[in-house]
Formats: structure tokens, C-alpha cells, sequence
């Protein structure tokens, strides 16, 4: 008689925490692409498109890092530096930035972790066969 384990691993929690806390802000950043701010001056300016970008790229490494943790993780970590750098040099304020930085920082560290654990290999979410 094998035993169970009724616990799963401290990376299977690290990686759903991750995977819930992105999918959270995949979500707010959808909305607030969907649902634009309606008292913003139209056309954008190009330094807040600038920041945009950043910020996507940002929100596009979270969702790539469902399927490869280690890319979508760097990906997102180097999205917030360019955006806070962006912000930085256009705005010249820094400390706004400390927000972004840890409520999307966070998800991309815990998916660089859990990538870190596997022993750096690329992580395949389902191994369907078909």
C-alpha cells in the first residue's frame, strides 16, 4: 500500500499563487483596455504611449509565463524596469512607481522561482497526448 501525498509541493502552491495573482491583473489590465479612461486628452502622447508599451509588455510576459515560466517571468521584470525607467525619465518621479512595481513584480518573481526550482528547464503546463 503506497502512500498519498494529500499535500502538494511548496512549488505547485508558489506557481498557482502566481498563476491567480496574474490572471487578476491580466484581467484589471483588460479593462482598463476595454474600458478607457474617459476624461484621458486624445491622442495620447507619445512618452505615455511609451510607458503603455512597457506596461504590456509587462502584462504579456505574465500571460506567457503560464506556459513558459522562466521567459514570461523575465519578460514581466523586464517590462516593469522600462516602464519605471520610462516613468522616471518623462515624469521625474520615481515613487509612484513603487506600487506597479511590487503588485506585478511579485507574480513574475514567483514564476521565476518556481521556474528556478525545476532546475531551470522549460516548464510544460499539460502533457496531453493525443
Amino acid at each position: 500500500m503506497s502512500k498519498l501525498n494529500r499535500f502538494p509541493s511548496p512549488v505547485t502552491v508558489l506557481r498557482w499563487l502566481a498563476r491567480a495573482w496574474s490572471l487578476m491583473l491580466l484581467v484589471r489590465g483588460l479593462v482598463q483596455v476595454v474600458l478607457p479612461d474617459k476624461y484621458a486628452v486624445y491622442p495620447l502622447p507619445l512618452t505615455e504611449l511609451i510607458e503603455m508599451c512597457f506596461y504590456g509588455l509587462a502584462l504579456a510576459g505574465l500571460l506567457l509565463a503560464w506556459r513558459w515560466e522562466g521567459i514570461g517571468g523575465w519578460l514581466a521584470i523586464a517590462g516593469l524596469t522600462g516602464h519605471a525607467i520610462a516613468f522616471s525619465l518623462f515624469r521625474q518621479v520615481w515613487m509612484v512607481q513603487l506600487t506597479p512595481l511590487i503588485l506585478y513584480g511579485v507574480p513574475a518573481v514567483l514564476f521565476i522561482i518556481c521556474w528556478a526550482a525545476q532546475g531551470w528547464q522549460p516548464h510544460v503546463v499539460s502533457n496531453i497526448t493525443t
